[in-house]
């Protein structure tokens, strides 16, 4: 188990994820944790971007092989293609063929990849965040084939969308690069969605304040985005550190971050990734 989030800007697409890897014990009803240091944060330098995951981490607890791994296998293989489109379809499939090997009931097979990476229409580089899942609910709890698609123009509220459904995917992309240029953002996590919610509406409404008393940094600088990407799952953390139950925690570890720069290509991470 874990929480990953990944915040999208005009200037950067920050992503962020804790280190916690458990198994849940049907036996004793807790979770086990077998790893908290592993990133789950792999970057994709090709298209600019990176994969973070969250759900299946490998085969079973004894497994050698890891989705990390697996991920981290398959961006290697970025430089072959053209756009990041065709890229999170192969991943899609690819991936789809490797659960599938490990013959183990579905209901253990639940995953979440966030693809993201930059794209080019008509020379201007605009972000996108594919969803490769194979949960069919916003709760994560039934599991359908594996799927792909894109998220930044579907999840845009509708004022931004001129009300037209017979736009191309390049007029698409145009107006998801209007909406950033107004200093929106795209805010996405899995994980706990219910504790991560709660816990980023405070920390955004806390920003607002400052921004309203002037106190807030220029808005270009990048380390902000990096904050809003890993301050919620640190305050998750140690929310389930001071109240959870013994056995019950299920996000912590190290805290990873990444950032991609637009205007640079520039990746930096104050952990290592």
């Amino acid at each position: 188990m874990t929480v990953i989030s990944s915040v999208i800007s005009t200037y950067c697409i920050a992503v962020s994820s804790d280190s916690f890897l458990t198994v849940y014990d049907s036996s004793t009803k807790s979770n086990e944790i077998i790893e908290n240091r592993k990133p789950k944060i792999i970057r994709v330098e090709k298209f600019l971007g990176a994969f973070s995951y969250w759900g299946l981490a490998a085969k079973s607890k004894y497994s050698k092989s890891t989705t990390y791994d697996w991920l981290s296998k398959i961006s290697n293989e970025a430089h072959t293609f053209n756009n990041l489109e065709n890229f999170a379809t192969y991943v899609r499939d690819e991936l789809d063929q490797e659960i599938k090997s490990f013959n183990i009931e579905k209901k253990y097979t639940g995953i979440v990849i966030h693809l993201t990476g930059y794209e080019d229409y008509d020379g201007f580089k605009i972000p996108e965040l594919f969803l490769i899942s194979n949960f069919t609910n916003s709760t994560s709890s039934k599991i359908g084939n594996l799927g792909v698609s894109r998220q930044l123009y579907p999840t845009m509220p509708d004022e931004y969308k001129k009300n037209n459904t017979n736009l191309t995917q390049s007029e698409k992309q145009h107006l998801v690069r209007d909406f950033l240029a107004k200093g929106k953002l795209f805010i996405f996590n899995n994980g706990d969605p219910d504790m991560f919610n709660p816990i980023f509406n405070g920390y955004r409404d806390a920003m607002t304040l400052a921004k309203k008393r002037k106190l807030i940094k220029d808005s270009n600088d990048v380390e902000i985005y990096r904050n809003i990407a890993c301050r919620p799952i640190e305050m998750v953390a140690k929310a389930q550190r001071d109240f959870y139950k013994k056995g019950k925690i299920i996000v912590g570890g190290r805290v990873y971050d990444l950032v991609i720069e637009k205007s640079t290509g520039a990746f930096t991470s104050t952990s290592g990734v």
